[in-house]
């Protein structure tokens, strides 16, 4: 199993709530400095091509589908 396959393994098996996991992610991000900012929106590009911009567009984008 590679380093990528046990993220997806952890985070779908991790029980805690999502939209608190959410809220904290983007209160870290929205806390970070412009240098903390680039190195999680590299880290999130990595892992899912998009940055936390790209990601909460695209949020938007799937909630307004449903």
């Amino acid at each position: 199993m590679n380093l990528y396959e046990v993220i997806e393994h952890e985070m779908a098996t991790d029980d805690q709530d999502t939209w608190k996991i959410s809220v904290k992610l983007y209160k870290r991000y929205e806390d970070a400095t412009e240098e903390g900012k680039k190195i999680i929106d590299d880290f999130l590009i990595t892992l899912t091509g998009w940055s936390m911009a790209g990601l909460l567009e695209r949020k938007e984008e799937l909630t307004n589908l449903s």
